[in-house]
């Protein structure tokens, strides 16, 4: 197994999470919620022969906002160089088709949902980062890959300034 060393920014943003983890959880409850999955990585979805797709294994199905599913799955699905090139495109997307349903004035600005994203991007983080270390997995290296992502989305991003940012407005 490769190394797990955290990335001390990583570290530190964990902590600032676990420390104000009440004052977040007020923070996201405060936000328009929506029915999220809980769990959308790649492995949760499916293609059918007509093309469309969709997502299965729903037990970790709650109310959230709805940049946090975006957030979550572009974190643990994404290359890096992927996420970079295609993250803000797959956001925009999302918000257009929450306007064209008919939410409106509800739906966040672009500035404002990549604000949202960047820290919904600790909660990607703080569901999974434990069990990595512990799971066995049938592909050689998918832990170490895993995590790789993950320290770049937190540190590409800048949630720890995204953290400190929400603490301060709360």
């Amino acid at each position: 197994m490769k190394n797990f060393d955290v990335p001390e920014p990583v570290r530190r943003l964990t902590r600032l999470h676990l420390a104000n983890r009440e004052t977040f959880w007020r923070i996201w409850e405060a936000m328009p919620p929506t029915l999220c999955h809980g769990d959308t990585h790649i492995g949760n979805t499916f293609r059918s022969a007509d093309g469309t797709s969709g997502l299965f294994d729903w037990q970790e199905v709650h109310t959230m906002n709805g940049i946090r599913e975006v957030a979550y799955f572009i974190a643990w699905a994404f290359t890096p160089e992927n996420r970079r090139a295609y993250e803000k495109d797959l956001l925009a997307r999302y918000l257009d088709t929450v306007a064209d349903s008919g939410v409106g004035s509800e739906t966040p600005s672009m500035s404002e949902a990549f604000d949202l994203y960047r820290l919904m991007m600790i909660d990607a983080w703080t569901s999974v980062w434990a069990s990595l270390g512990l799971m066995k997995v049938e592909q050689e290296g998918l832990a170490e890959t895993l995590l790789e992502r993950q320290y770049a989305v937190l540190l590409d991003l800048d949630v720890e300034q995204a953290l400190h940012a929400a603490l301060k407005k709360a």
